[in-house]
């Protein structure tokens, strides 16, 4: 049964927004309650006399398992898309409504895309619902088929003995039920009454001359502990009724994934309608939007909220699993009391734990350090978020851009790109300018012609940021002191087509490379930035693209190279590299003497890291891979073919490589969550 109350009413806007915040405030210790719930269950099911961790049962609970964390994951990656849609209704059409600088038919068009999205988004909130509605239903009955197994593996007996077997295990459920039931009501008195309540005394009066009289004696004394070795001893009915407990328990909290999700799509299904009704409106010389301005608004202060949970609900594994390990709590009563206990008491105050625990999110969503609230990034593919193609389909970015995808598209990790997650886990606010196929200096490198990191994006950052340019009344618009500028560039500067190849401008040499990004760092130090991160370039010599394999790859199909000559290039030109710029690093901070600091981020070992230690860092549906990668482009001749052969959504996560140059969405994730420790000042990288 659900814990938590009936659908929100969306009539009610501000009991609207806190009903969504109490939907999913929980869900952080919920989940990790119900991983170590799944743990249990499988415990008590090896250590059941007579079926063992070789039956049947154990299987398919291992099965259900598994298909519970690849709908929990799965549920994460729509949280994410979904929280970015939601929070572009309020910062994209909401202010296109009121705007008098498009037409009404632009205004129209843009609604239309915004209800075709939507749609995708409710289905996907649909299916969630349904997928934790069947495995709750799943887990509810599971303990039947444990009951029947046991009486499967008991000796036979007659037809009497059966029915009298049937007979008394019926009255047990009963009694187990009726125990349950006025327990909660002893919880619900000892709340009301704020004492210890001694006796129950129940009265049952029937239409004949019968009257049954049921008396219970409570007292407050700490149930007896069950040690281990007492626990050995527990017979097959006793486990069964441990079992039936934990599955309870269980059921519960995954109905508040369902629950939750539900919300969502109410949520999705309710802007929905709002934007359905702008679309009739026709009035040319007002904003498409006047007749249900003030609906707009109110939806916005519940889908603010809404983000906000999703935001947290997409990052919640890794955090929530830190701060249960900071802070010592232990996951689930499942050992040592009675799971009716904690089952009544938690259906009792779930309102008042809800409220509080809102604060679990918040504090998920700002943990990071207060003098520390923007960070600046510059770079390539690795980081871009949606420059490259913005450029490639004209629309080109302008003042303030900043989409990120996806969901109108993919980053080249095949999803977010990390600095999306290093925004999420530290609540900052992120500029991105990093453009995918990008260099230093397209005078030293020349590559792809997109903007570099010297010219192009440096001058993106000054129509952002600096007022007054070029002028005695120019100004840094950030608070030098609470941002970062993160620099990531060299793997196209030493790449194919350029260094690794030899096509480099003539006359230049890698220290060139170096000293172009050095200078930027001045660059921005003279425009007001003093605070910087400069990362060093990964072990490339590790993805495909460099490996020891001649063969040819969809990012350099042909003319037939010498792989092996490749690999060592690419070793010998990135230690080279990263040792010029380690040395920068210290160069700057001598030169700038305290006004200003560079900090180096050793990527390359970071990467060296995650490589040697897979399983720490990867955790898809499949082994941890970090010599393959996820997207197959079987035709290296042929683009269009790319996609076919891929891995499944569910396997992504176990993959360091996206394709044959390009880390994945978690290795970004690791990327982000060491960063943010790097701001804080608390990594060894």
């Amino acid at each position: 049964m659900s814990e938590t109350g009936p659908p929100p009413n969306y009539d009610d806007v501000t009991g609207s927004s806190d009903r969504f915040r109490e939907y999913f405030a929980t869900l952080s210790s919920d989940q990790l309650d119900i991983q170590k719930l799944f743990e249990t269950v499988a415990e008590r099911l090896r250590k059941t006399q007579g079926i063992g961790e070789t039956h049947p049962l154990c299987d398919e609970w291992n099965k259900l398992r598994q298909r519970h964390r690849l709908i929990y994951r799965k549920s994460q990656h729509n949280a994410g898309l979904c929280a970015r849609f939601l929070k572009s209704f309020g910062t994209v059409l909401v202010p296109l409504s009121q705007s008098n600088d498009s037409s009404l038919e632009h205004k129209k068009l843009m609604i239309s895309r915004f209800l075709e999205a939507i749609s995708v988004h409710l289905e996907a909130a649909k299916e969630h619902t349904v997928d934790f509605n069947e495995i709750s239903k799943e887990v509810e009955v599971f303990p039947l088929k444990v009951g029947s197994a046991l009486r499967e593996t008991s000796e036979p007996v007659g037809f009497l003995e059966r029915v009298l077997v049937w007979i008394e295990d019926l009255c047990a459920t009963i009694l187990k039920a009726i125990t349950r039931l006025i327990n909660d009501l002893l919880d619900v008195f000892k709340a009301a009454f704020q004492g210890p309540v001694r006796m129950l005394r129940l009265g049952v009066c029937t239409p004949g001359r019968f009257t049954f009289v049921f008396e219970m004696h409570f007292d407050d004394r700490p149930s007896k502990h069950i040690s281990d070795a007492d626990a050995d001893k527990k017979t097959a009915r006793e486990r069964a009724g441990e079992i039936m407990d934990d599955c309870d328990t269980l059921a519960s909290k995954l109905a508040a994934f369902e629950d939750a999700w539900h919300a969502v799509e109410l949520a999705c299904s309710t802007l929905s309608s709002d934007l359905e009704m702008a679309q009739t409106f026709s009035d040319t010389n007002a904003p498409v939007l006047p007749l249900i301005g003030q609906q707009l608004q109110s939806a916005e202060m519940v889908y603010t909220p809404l983000v906000e949970c999703l935001e947290a609900y997409a990052a919640m594994p890794e955090k929530a699993a830190r701060r249960r390990a900071r802070t010592g709590t232990a996951a689930s009563p499942v050992n040592g009391e009675s799971h009716h206990q904690f089952s009544s008491a938690r259906m009792l105050s779930v309102r008042v734990k809800r409220l509080l625990a809102l604060s679990s999110v918040v504090t998920m969503l700002s943990t990071v350090d207060a003098r520390i609230t923007n960070v600046v990034f510059f770079g390539d593919s690795y980081t871009d978020q949606s420059r490259a193609h913005s450029i490639s389909n004209g629309t080109y970015p302008g003042k303030d851009y900043q989409e990120i995808y996806p969901p109108a598209d993919t980053a080249a990790d095949g999803g977010f790109q990390w600095p999306f997650y290093l925004g999420l886990y530290g609540n900052y606010t992120i500029s991105n300018y990093a453009v995918g196929g990008a260099v230093c200096s397209n005078t030293l490198t020349p590559l792809l012609g997109v903007p570099d990191v010297s010219s192009g994006q440096l001058a993106w950052f000054v129509q952002d940021h600096v007022a007054h340019n070029g002028t005695t009344h120019q100004r840094l618009l950030l608070d030098p002191a609470s941002f970062v500028a993160i620099m990531w560039v060299g793997t196209n500067d030493v790449g194919i087509n350029n260094f690794v190849t030899s096509d480099q401008a003539e006359n230049v040499a890698l220290p060139d490379v170096a000293d172009c990004q050095l200078d930027t760092l001045r660059a921005l130090h003279a425009l007001g930035a003093r605070q910087f991160v400069l990362n060093s370039l990964i072990p490339l010599q590790l993805t495909k693209l460099y490996s020891n394999s001649s063969d040819p790859t969809i990012y350099y199909p042909s003319p037939p190279h010498n792989g092996t000559v490749w690999h060592r290039s690419m070793y010998n030109l990135v230690h080279s590299l990263n040792r010029m710029l380690s040395d920068g690093v210290r160069t700057l901070n001598e030169e700038w003497r305290g006004d200003g600091r560079v900090e180096w981020f050793d990527t390359y070992s970071f990467f060296e890291e995650m490589y040697d230690n897979p399983t720490q860092y990867f955790n898809g549906s499949i082994p941890a891979n970090v010599t393959g990668h996820c997207h197959q482009c079987p035709d290296p001749d042929d683009w269009r073919q790319c996609g076919i052969g891929d891995c499944t959504l569910e396997e992504r996560d176990s993959y360091m490589w996206w394709d044959e140059l390009h880390p994945s969405e978690q290795t970004g994730r690791n990327l982000a969550t060491e960063m943010h420790k790097k701001i804080l000042g608390k990594s060894k990288y």
